[in-house]
């Protein structure tokens, strides 16, 4: 507290006295300065006191000021304020927003009067400027907290990864807590996928211990066992969620702060941070998976671009070795299980369709292995059945357990007019002859890829001038429709036989039409494959 004698300086009175209560920066030191002020305008002493509502503290006594306790009571009565002393001396109290000015003379008179006046403005003008400042103080608070959010929002992008990510945000922490001690866990499940540290020694038993349902900040007094006694050895001040629409991602560790004063569990601006932080984590998430999904689109369609090239020219199989021929295929996917072949060898026509179990990736890749190995045994002359025992043996010894393949195989020679067929469990092919007459080629060995030894019959069929033979996988054939029966071979004869005088293609898409046509909205989706040849007559 100051204590002096009456200053005798006069430019403590006049313009230069108002000048300087009017630069006073804050209550005690207006107090101070019209305490002064009084004194040298002739009160003999005087003493200030400033406070809040119903408490002051003497702060300055200027002149021979009789003793006074060094805080003193304010009352109020009728929406007067006064002090509580004894003896009682001339005292003038007031209070703007609940701070309180006070001082004490040894006399009131007019002069007196006139700088308490002038002091209860500029205590109003002061608080004014103390209350604007710390409104700007707040709106840089703010303005500072959402550039901070808007950053660790903005940097969620596909460069960055969790790891970094973490790293600024735990930089960002550190400083905004005035902490040295920070740690950052993200869950997956039931455990920590990733972790950023700085100052704490975080182990597995203590990872498990964390909080997966934590919603809320807790200090570290509130838990209890193993994690307590770590967040105390590690002067972990509180625990704080990164949850978003309360789906806990993880937990962040705050320690105590560096100039020892108490962390605050309702501070905003941490709140919000760590709510812009599971935006920001959740928001790479879905970059990631985004990314991935294109990358894995990408190579789907590479792999469709390849397996469609492994698939035999229409033009080349429009008419060939005394045979019009037309076919298509529609994967249920990007890839297809499905497979069709045609090759023409010493005037003969080796044609397959074959049906991998199951579909994408892996179906594909099974159906390039059996496209290498059928060119490579068509290149040898081998028979339809000797075609289905290498593949068969191919998928044994070469495929997990479980890949199964159907298949059947054809070879037509106009020449003589005979088809010779062998079938591994696939759906029956038929042929239609001139006038309706349908023929189911209905002769059929065990699937490939179950046992490694299987022996596979061949058939010999003698066709007739414009016979068509028609091969297809059990997409077209199983197909749900909409009176709740499959598709059927009845229907797909019926429409090869009404459309006989067309070209094949134009049989081919009045196929693939009824299927659309007729399919049932909940219809599982499957490859679909129709090969169609016809003997052209001589």
């Amino acid at each position: 507290m100051k204590r002096s004698t009456a200053p005798s300086e006069r430019p403590w009175l006049g313009r230069e006295a108002a000048d300087r209560l009017l630069d006073a920066r804050s209550c005690q030191e207006l107090a101070d300065l019209l305490a002064r002020a009084m004194v040298a305008a002739g009160v003999q002493w005087c003493v200030a006191a400033v406070g809040r509502m119903h408490l002051v503290r003497v702060i300055a006594e200027y002149g021979p000021a009789p003793p006074v306790p060094g805080t003193l009571r304010v009352l109020s009565s009728g929406g007067q304020l006064s002090l509580e002393l004894s003896p009682v001396y001339p005292a003038y109290v007031t209070s703007t927003e609940d701070i309180v000015l006070a001082l004490i003379a040894s006399e009131q008179n007019a002069t007196t009067d006139l700088l308490w006046h002038v002091g209860r403005a500029m205590l109003e003008g002061l608080v004014q400027r103390q209350r604007c400042r710390a409104l700007e103080i707040q709106l840089a608070q703010r303005t500072q907290m959402l550039e901070t959010i808007f950053e660790l929002v903005r940097d969620a992008s596909v460069e960055m990864s969790r790891e970094r990510l973490l790293h600024i945000a735990g930089l960002r922490l550190m400083a905004h807590a005035a902490t040295s001690r920070v740690f950052i866990a993200l869950f997956e499940g039931d455990e920590i996928a990733h972790l950023w540290t700085r100052g704490v020694v975080l182990d597995a038993a203590v990872g498990r211990a964390l909080p997966r349902d934590l919603l809320v900040q807790r200090s570290s007094a509130e838990f209890s066992g193993e994690l307590h006694m770590w967040l105390q050895a590690e002067r972990i001040a509180l625990l704080a969620p990164i949850a978003l629409r309360e789906r806990v991602l993880g937990v962040v560790g705050i320690g105590a702060r560096s100039d020892g004063s108490q962390q605050q569990l309702d501070d905003a601006f941490l709140t919000a941070y760590l709510n812009a932080l599971a935006v920001a984590i959740e928001q790479l998430a879905l970059l990631e998976r985004f990314v991935e999904q294109e990358r894995i689109e990408r190579e789907l369609a590479l792999a469709r671009s390849v397996q469609q090239r492994l698939l035999p020219s229409l033009e080349r199989m429009c008419k060939t070795g005394g045979a019009e021929i037309a076919a298509r295929i529609e994967p249920a996917r990007h890839v297809s299980g499905d497979y069709f072949d045609v090759i023409e060898r010493n005037g003969s026509i080796l044609c397959t369709i074959a049906d991998v179990c199951g579909k994408g990736m892996a179906a594909a890749l099974i159906m390039a292995h059996l496209h290498a190995a059928f060119h490579l045994l068509g290149s040898q002359h081998a028979s339809p059945a000797e075609v289905l025992r290498q593949w068969n043996r191919l998928l044994v010894r070469h495929t997990e357990p479980g890949s199964f393949v159907t298949a059947a195989i054809i070879e037509l020679d106009a020449q003589t007019r005979t088809l010779r067929y062998a079938n591994a469990g696939h759906p029956y092919p038929f042929v239609l002859a001139p006038g309706g007459n349908a023929a189911l080629l209905d002769r059929s060995g065990l699937v490939l890829g179950v046992v490694e030894d299987v022996h596979y019959e061949e058939h010999v069929l003698e066709l007739l001038p414009g016979s068509i033979v028609c091969l297809y996988s059990d997409g077209i054939s199983e197909t749900q429709c909409l009176d709740a029966t499959e598709f059927g071979i009845e229907r797909l004869c019926k429409i090869i036989e009404e459309n006989a005088a067309a070209s094949l293609d134009g049989v081919v898409e009045s196929i693939f039409g009824a299927v659309a046509t007729l399919q049932a909205p909940e219809a599982t989706p499957d490859d679909r494959t129709v090969v169609l040849l016809r003997l052209v007559a001589s």
